[in-house]
């Protein structure tokens, strides 16, 4: 499903905590709508995230459309290191996901959260396409906000 019209973004952050509970927070999609504010709600048809596991995201992406739900699927699971997560075939829009942990010599660990994801649904959602630009930027703010989110929460 995926196609040369494609968003591929990364950010990283360091959390002071002890990298399983970081990776257990981050492997549990159940916990994005605490982290990333368009989430409404995530469902995982076995209860937790693993191999083939299949994630049901609820998200808000504008007034025109409040609930795009997105089905994703686990393709990779590294206990306490990454998970990859990666929409279905029968999904609207292509999208792909990638969390990473990894400890740092300062007893830190390194967040890097990549998404990937087709421009089309930005048109999808707002009923007209916005220059590429202008989406990358938004997207790369936005998900910095999310994972100094992420830290708040994990670091209290």
């Amino acid at each position: 499903m995926k196609n040369h019209d494609v968003f591929d973004l990364t950010a990283t952050i360091e959390i002071a905590k002890n990298p399983e509970i970081v990776f257990k927070y981050l492997a549990d999609y159940t916990n994005d709508c605490k982290w990333r504010q368009e989430i409404n709600r995530v469902e995982i048809n076995i209860g937790t995230v693993a191999p083939g596991s299949l994630i049901i995201e609820d998200s808000f992406l504008s007034r025109r459309v409040p609930h795009y739900i997105s089905k994703l699927q686990c393709q990779e699971f590294w206990e306490n290191h990454r998970i990859v997560s990666e929409t279905i075939q029968e999904n609207l829009f292509w999208a792909k996901n990638t969390r990473v942990v990894e400890p740092l010599p300062n007893k830190a660990i390194k967040v890097t959260y990549q998404l990937q994801f087709d421009q089309s649904i930005v048109k999808h959602g707002l009923g007209f396409q916005l220059p590429k630009i202008l989406v990358k930027f938004y997207t790369l703010v936005t998900m910095k906000k999310y994972l100094r989110v992420l830290r708040k929460n994990l670091e209290i």
